[in-house]
């Protein structure tokens, strides 16, 4: 009436075959993930031991040494803001659509030295300063990345304000730094979280813009799986991810989205 289950038979050549298929992608999964799990990069992320507020102690630099030339000890709190104004573009012929709004802030910060950053600069400045991050550079400048990341290395380096080229001014940056002169980065937050890239105010070679830095360099690893990825991670997130990582908030002030942007 019943007849009896027979559970099929797998050969030993069988089982050897799934075997064989299975565990290499088991075992590439894994590696993916511990590689994940793991700050691949030999660049060291800022510690508390830059936040020496209180006691007035030096900043410690945990700077990157790939022929670049150790930077001394700064102590920010005692400096002042740099009055440089930093704008980027593809070339010289900015689109005659943003040119008033280029030359009102020129205007408006008459005090502030202007640089309008090309490709040609830019690639002069990865080259000369920061040549270990040549190849990711040339990497995010093939997926059209490549201007919107090198305006962390401009602040880093020189300090000053960083606008995008199509970006009003309606006010002198004087009287937001005069008001924050205990800070030493300046963000512009977002609705309904986050912060700003378009708009950035640092001292220069200060410790929150090497993290930005870090973040970046950390995060093109995996850029060849995803497009995507890549041109979230190098803009207001990228920013926003080091701010949340970033020890010593209270060198950093964010600036209420209604008091910087309509």
């Amino acid at each position: 009436m019943f007849t009896r289950l027979q559970w099929p038979r797998y050969q030993a050549s069988s089982i050897v075959f799934y075997v064989a298929l299975v565990f290499p992608l088991l075992v590439f999964f894994v590696i993916l993930m511990v590689i994940a799990s793991i700050d691949v990069s030999d660049r060291h992320l800022v510690t508390k031991s830059i936040c020496g507020y209180e006691d007035e102690k030096h900043y410690l630099y945990n700077g990157l040494h790939h022929g670049e030339e150790p930077v001394p000890p700064v102590l920010h709190k005692r400096m002042r803001f740099v009055k440089h104004l930093h704008q980027i573009w593809n070339n010289h012929s900015v689109p005659k659509r943003w040119l008033p709004l280029k030359d009102r802030c020129q205007k408006l910060n008459s005090g502030y030295k202007y640089t309008l950053w090309t490709h040609k600069e830019l690639d002069d400045l990865i080259n000369d300063h920061y040549p270990w991050f040549l190849h990711m550079y040339k990497n995010y400048a093939k997926q059209d990345k490549g201007l919107d990341i090198v305006r962390y290395f401009v602040l880093y380096h020189h300090g000053g304000v960083f606008l995008d080229i199509d970006i009003d001014c309606r006010e002198a940056f004087d009287n937001i730094t005069r008001n924050l002169s205990s800070s030493d980065i300046i963000l512009g937050a977002i609705s309904p979280m986050g912060v700003t890239n378009n708009f950035l105010i640092a001292k220069p070679r200060h410790p929150f813009m090497w993290s930005v830095i870090h973040e970046l360099a950390n995060t093109n690893i995996w850029s060849f799986f995803s497009h995507t990825a890549v041109s979230e991670n190098t803009g207001p997130e990228l920013v926003w991810r080091s701010y949340l990582k970033y020890p010593c908030k209270t060198q950093v002030h964010v600036i209420p989205v209604k008091l910087h942007s309509e």
